[in-house]
């Protein structure tokens, strides 16, 4: 079995369909998993890569979320 390659945050925030500052807010506030890798392209030393898993549940989760807002209002109870 192969395992999906961690991902850059800019590919997730497109998977995802959210701003690259997006997915930072949720790494920091430990909503998304991801890891720090080594580099050598950046002033820091480091890049994020985000975990494909995590990736596929935020969608799941925006594609229901869009979903549950495109469906029928329930009937109002008479009063």
């Amino acid at each position: 079995m192969t395992q999906t390659p961690w991902m850059s945050v800019s590919d997730a925030a497109r998977a995802i369909g959210i701003s690259r500052q997006a997915v930072h807010q949720r790494i920091k506030a430990g909503t998304i998993e991801a890891r720090q890798e080594p580099t050598s392209r950046t002033a820091r030393g480091y890049f994020w890569a985000v975990s494909p898993e995590a990736v596929a549940d935020l969608r799941a989760a925006r594609v229901a979320y869009a979903a549950n807002m495109q469906s029928p209002a329930t009937e109002p109870v008479p009063a």
